[in-house]
């Protein structure tokens, strides 16, 4: 469970420390990782020694439930704990998982909040989505009952990348900001914490009773996620990257056309292996 948990979290883990250089951050995971494998190895073995081949996913299912299956009652009330331990640790261990989604969705709507305000040429649409903020927030302290996106960071216009009009080209412009984005207001907003928190616990509960096990999840994954992350993405940022280059300086243009060419059998072979998936039999 720490290894499938722990990935997503190292951003958070060496935002946290106060000297996050290369050697603590692999000191930090070579101790976490090497704890976590001496562990699963020990539970594992005891386990494949006391059940042979007939050993389940979860040891805990191989042991009897029934009180009266045990010649000693302190053996029924050690696994007992045993089954208590197990389910804080999931119960536990659920934040790890939610914090990083609901950090990249607070992310995602601050973004959105500085960009529509910025590109609108208007306060209409951060009067509107910001004063919604205000209102529902009861909490909120008073540095914050005024602020607005122009508090937090600076547009800046940049010059056309070729030799066109300037005024025919396409004006584009760049938001700077002075403290990182976890420090925006979008973060410290209540409503957006709790109703961000509460819209991932629920749909990650829909979807944990909606499946037959984890294995259909970790194949979905791999045929969908795998692709975005692996292919998909990459490409898709390699064509907008080398589009922003001026023509005749160091724009690769056989290069765009061939990352096109493998974003779209990227995105073919996503949606095929997805839709295989989705059709298979459980």
């Amino acid at each position: 469970m720490l290894a499938f948990l722990c990935q997503f979290n190292v951003l958070s883990i060496q935002n946290t420390l106060q000297r996050p250089t290369r050697k603590r951050m692999s000191q930090i995971v070579g101790m976490s990782v090497g704890a976590s494998l001496l562990l699963m190895y020990l539970f594992g073995l005891g386990g494949y020694m006391m059940y042979g081949s007939g050993i389940q996913g979860n040891v805990l299912l191989n042991i009897s439930v029934d009180k009266s299956a045990y010649a000693d009652e302190s053996l029924y009330w050690m696994f007992f704990l045993g089954r208590v331990g197990s389910g804080m640790t999931i119960a536990l261990a659920l934040p790890l998982s939610f914090l990083p989604g609901r950090d990249a969705l607070l992310e995602i709507i601050d973004v959105w909040f500085h960009h529509s305000h910025h590109r609108s040429n208007s306060a209409e649409t951060e009067h509107i989505c910001w004063n919604a903020l205000h209102r529902f927030n009861k909490s909120e302290a008073p540095q914050d009952a005024a602020i607005t996106t122009e508090h937090e960071i600076e547009e800046i216009e940049t010059q056309p990348l070729n030799d066109e009009d300037e005024s025919a080209a396409r004006k584009t412009t760049i938001l700077i900001r002075d403290q990182p984005i976890q420090q925006d207001y979008v973060f410290r907003n209540s409503v957006l914490h709790y109703g961000s928190t509460l819209l991932i616990v629920t749909y990650s509960f829909i979807g944990a009773t909606r499946v037959a096990g984890v294995a259909t999840i970790w194949s979905l994954v791999g045929s969908s996620l795998a692709f975005f992350i692996a292919f998909i993405l990459p490409f898709a940022s390699f064509i907008v990257i080398e589009k922003g280059v001026a023509e005749g300086s160091d724009r690769l243009d056989g290069w765009i056309k061939l990352a096109k060419s493998m974003l779209a059998v990227s995105i073919v072979g996503a949606v095929v292996c997805t839709w295989n998936r989705l059709s298979s039999p459980v």
